[in-house]
């Protein structure tokens, strides 16, 4: 039982002695990002201003509107924060999808920027791509989201 504990000890010693002398800093804190169906779930350690984004788009058949959204934030107030959505529509000839309208922001001193906006479409598959920006100082961040596909009969 003694040499149990003290192997158990001598573990956790060396465990503690490793990450004090390479000087890894544990955090417990996450930040997940939702894009569609999807989830990506990252550190805080990998983006040091970007916190989170988002990008949706929505119809509403009651008004006949498509909705674009979309959000960048960072942990505190930054030199510059930017958001450039770009709604998208799927050209069947083509096969390919085109971008048919464009929506920005862009905010000095500031932690966070929201967009949205609204159009009448006609019917077809659309899309909502985002490029989301953070500038402070000499360091750039950047982050894109792409939307699931939604049909508009």
């Amino acid at each position: 039982m003694k040499k149990l504990v003290a192997m158990l000890l001598c573990s956790i010693c060396f465990l503690s002695f490793t990450l004090v002398s390479f000087g890894e800093e544990i955090s417990s804190e996450r930040n997940d990002i939702e894009l569609g169906n999807t989830r990506i779930n990252r550190s805080k350690r990998s983006a040091d201003y970007l916190a989170s984004t988002d990008c949706k788009i929505n119809f509403y058949y009651k008004n006949g509107k498509l909705v674009v959204s979309g959000h960048t934030e960072a942990y505190d107030d930054v030199d510059n924060v930017s958001i450039v959505i770009y709604v998208q529509k799927y050209d069947e000839k083509s096969r390919r999808w085109k971008n048919i309208y464009t929506i920005s922001e862009n905010e000095r001193n500031s932690d966070s920027i929201r967009c949205s906006e609204s159009y009448t479409v006609p019917s077809g598959k659309y899309r909502a791509q985002s490029y989301h920006e953070l500038k402070e100082g000499s360091s750039k961040e950047t982050e894109r989201n792409t939307t699931k596909t939604i049909r508009v009969n």
